[in-house]
């Protein structure tokens, strides 16, 4: 009972009050050991349910209250009433039930406008209210379960789980991980593999994430993780550290390749994940169903962690390609077919294992590439620098690509080809600035005829970043002073390389253009 100034309980027999039993506390701890939940959390379930009854009854704007008492069992439950005065005209929207002030003497005589009192409620346990409790009872039961299977989960990703096929489903397996529900969809699967209801099956947590709907644990055997987990469950060295991995390619059922490093010169990476005769390696192909696993020792050489990746093909050659992150192989005609691998399996992998992009050429196709090159560069320097064809073939065998090659190489170095003397390079030379001014002067002439002003066009940038800027619609000063330097750096092109310094190059540019202008 509860009776003061701001409240009072209206006074009624037991027989008209919902009252528990000992019933009540016998079954919250069965539930509570059932579901592995708190006997308080069952106890709020049961008292939410009482409410949601209540709600049915007296309406879902009823501020109601229920408590059940932890060691009798007993249901109080009860509605707060707010008092106002008898003229309905003088009714406030509180929040509350409203109980007009004759109304509310007859609970308490000495009640005032404004006071609250709390009016037991008697609820019956018909058909509806029973369903109605049932349904917020598991309804209260399933949020929490949901709630701790997170909490024991959620720092699980990445580890290897036993569970048992409880139900095959459209697009997922159900599966039971001691009592707990994961969901491993059936895309997760290896190729070609199929469970039943019954069947145990071993799996990777890929996700654990908060939802109502169930779906809470994400469980894949396709996942590159799934390897790496197993791994590291069959590997002594890759579980104590002795042994790294540094990169996994993977095409589920079919083929992997395993980068693996060890920091300690006397253990053999490789070796120790294969084992004698491969019987380490053999229990994790016999796990993915017989996928092919390629272990390569890791080595910061790219050239040669690239060679070693793209077996079983051997190499002829090797061209990287910094600018462009990309390297060419070249390999022999009867190795083309095995370093592709079927539809391009094989340098896919590898190039997903590098992080480079990777290209194979045969060495016919090669030699079929350097001649279109020779031919195209010859004619290049023979129109550009007006040189005969067999002096402009003399500059692409030395490795001379470009006009800009042969502007930026000293007098010594042009001078010391074969067949060349000093006054030849300093000819050279010569030949070339004046082609690449003309060609500077001719693209400047261009970007003004585009509307560029000169302030732009005498910004200390290359000309292709001018080009790029007219390109972006920057055409004059105050489109500078307007950029941010993150947008002017992700324009400009030739000071990408200088990516320590991009910024403040860029940084400066715009600050300089807003003092012309005088914003600052």
């Amino acid at each position: 009972m509860i009776a003061n100034r701001k409240g009072s309980v209206r006074q009624k027999s037991d027989k008209n009050n919902l009252v528990g039993s000992l019933d009540i506390i016998k079954t919250a701890g069965e539930l509570s050991l059932q579901k592995g939940l708190d006997f308080e959390i069952i106890m709020k379930a049961l008292e939410s349910a009482i409410e949601a009854v209540a709600h049915q009854k007296y309406g879902s704007k009823s501020k109601i209250v229920v408590n059940i008492d932890r060691s009798t069992g007993k249901i109080t439950s009860y509605r707060e009433l707010r008092v106002i005065n008898d003229e309905p005209n003088e009714e406030e929207n509180t929040g509350y039930e409203s109980i007009t002030l004759t109304q509310a003497k007859l609970i308490r005589e000495n009640v005032e406008v404004g006071d609250t009192v709390n009016e037991l409620l008697s609820l019956n346990t018909d058909l509806v209210s029973a369903r109605i409790a049932q349904q917020k009872i598991a309804q209260v039961i399933k949020h929490e379960e949901l709630k701790k299977q997170y909490e024991e989960f959620k720092d699980k990703v990445g580890e290897i789980r036993y569970g048992i096929v409880k139900q095959v489903e459209y697009s997922d397996l159900i599966i039971d991980i001691n009592s707990t529900r994961a969901y491993l969809p059936l895309r997760n699967l290896i190729g070609g593999e199929s469970f039943r209801e019954g069947d145990k099956v071993k799996a990777y947590i890929q996700t654990v994430r908060r939802s109502d709907d169930g779906r809470q644990i994400i469980l894949s055997r396709a996942n590159e993780g799934f390897l790496e987990a197993l791994l590291n469950q069959e590997i002594p060295e890759i579980a104590d550290g002795l042994v790294i991995i540094k990169g996994i390619a993977r095409d589920a059922g079919s083929r992997s390749k395993v980068a693996v490093f060890s920091p300690d010169k006397n253990i053999d990476p490789v070796g120790a994940c294969v084992g004698v005769k491969g019987e380490r390696i053999k229990s994790i192909i016999h796990e993915l169903n017989g996928e092919k696993i390629d272990v390569i020792h890791h080595s910061s050489d790219l050239g040669q962690f690239v060679i070693k990746a793209i077996t079983p093909a051997e190499v002829s050659k090797v061209i990287i390609d910094e600018n462009e992150n990309s390297v060419e192989l070249i390999v022999a005609e009867d190795q083309l077919s095995l370093a592709i691998g079927k539809k391009g399996q094989n340098v896919r992998l590898v190039s997903e294992l590098v992080g480079w992009k990777i290209e194979i050429l045969s060495t016919q196709q090669e030699s079929e590439r350097r001649s279109r090159e020779l031919s195209q560069c010859s004619a290049l320097f023979a129109e550009a620098l007006n040189l005969e064809e067999i002096m402009g073939q003399l500059l692409v065998t030395e490795g001379f690509s470009s006009v800009e090659d042969i502007s930026s190489a000293s007098i010594k170095e042009l001078a010391s080809i074969e067949g060349f003397n000093e006054d030849i390079a300093n000819e050279l030379h010569n030949r070339a600035n004046k082609y690449l001014k003309a060609e500077n002067d001719r693209k400047i002439e261009e970007l003004r005829n585009l509307g560029m002003e000169d302030d732009v066009i005498n910004l200390p940038l290359s000309i292709d970043d001018k080009i790029a800027l007219s390109n972006h619609g920057i055409k004059i000063l105050e489109n500078i002073a307007d950029l941010s330097s993150y947008e002017l750096c992700s324009i400009l092109s030739s000071l990408a390389s200088d990516k320590e310094n991009l910024k403040d190059i860029a940084d400066s540019i715009i600050m300089e253009a807003r003092k012309k202008l005088g914003v600052i």
